[in-house]
């Protein structure tokens, strides 16, 4: 190794380094938790939620290979979703996600309900969770947020259509 002084270009060039390998240091603080986005439905909300998740997960994939936002379906009701978590965990599947999302139609199921699971699921701290629930019929929501539609007849033909197109 030389003791002669580095050179202007040469200290330049390791000054960039620094600094890209301090910019990608400070992205990783930055990355979202390991999230598992747990769906009642099994087809309409987990479409919609996994367009998200792969735009987010699309912003880090430089950075870490494996995504850290994902979506289940799940076909169970509101107070099933944190037991269907808990069972998960506990089986080892899912010890990785910090965080939990729990989604939910806010539909004919007693109030009660509804409120128990989001008390239940806010309140707890190890593993995080939190709700987040849809309105009644979201398919239709979905379907006029893509194109006007006055029609009642073949609704969920025209949505599953629709959606498909645009997500």
């Amino acid at each position: 190794m030389s003791l002669k002084p580095k050179k202007h270009s040469d200290i330049q060039k390791l000054k960039e380094k620094m600094k890209v390998k301090a910019s990608r240091m400070d992205t990783m603080n930055k990355l979202p938790p390991y999230t598992m986005i747990v769906s009642e439905g099994i087809k309409t909300e987990p479409l919609y939620l996994k367009g998200f998740a792969a735009k987010i997960n699309e912003k880090y994939k430089h950075i870490t290979k494996e995504p850290h936002i994902q979506v289940y379906g799940t076909a169970r009701n509101t107070q099933g979703l944190i037991r269907f978590v808990d069972k998960m965990i506990a089986n080892g599947q899912w010890e990785h996600f910090k965080k939990f999302w729990l989604v939910f139609d806010k539909d004919d199921f007693p109030l009660d309900n509804f409120d128990n699971t989001q008390f239940e699921a806010e309140a707890r701290t190890a593993p995080k969770m939190a709700v987040a629930w849809s309105n009644e019929s979201i398919e239709l929501w979905f379907l006029l947020h893509f194109q006007e539609y006055h029609d009642g007849q073949g609704l969920i033909r025209s949505c599953k259509t629709t959606c498909q197109k645009n997500v």
